[in-house]
């Protein structure tokens, strides 16, 4: 009867272990959608491929290190450096009408010489 005992003990901890790593997974997930929002594809981004940076947009509320985990968990790859830019809002004419260009904020992020950010490279 103690072997039987043991068995039942022994599947519940690893039914745990792997709820455990559920939650894990989700809590990285969320982490990345609520930190990035998209790739920025520009003719200035494309340039700066070259020199191992990207750049992407992210919620207003991000800060580097939110932007340094999500990539390396998304990409994985190596952050090396990441610089935060905000860009203001302004006014534009459209049809003689004016309107807002909303506010938001980019991130460029440099990753380690070598490695490469596969979705992003042939946007």
């Amino acid at each position: 009867m103690a072997i039987l005992s043991e068995k039942k003990n022994s599947k519940k901890t690893t039914v745990k272990k792997a709820s455990v790593s559920l939650v894990e997974v989700k809590n990285k997930e969320s982490l990345i959608y609520r930190t990035l929002l998209r790739p920025q594809a520009t003719e200035k981004s494309h340039l700066a491929l070259a020199l191992n940076k990207y750049i992407f947009r992210v919620t207003r509320t991000a800060d580097k290190q939110s932007v340094r985990r999500a990539i390396e968990a998304l990409y994985s790859v190596h952050v090396t450096q990441v610089r935060m830019i905000t860009i203001p809002k302004r006014r534009k004419l459209f049809r003689g009408k004016v309107g807002l260009v909303s506010a938001y904020k980019k991130a460029i992020v440099t990753v380690q010489e070598g490695e490469v950010i596969e979705a992003v490279q042939g946007a």
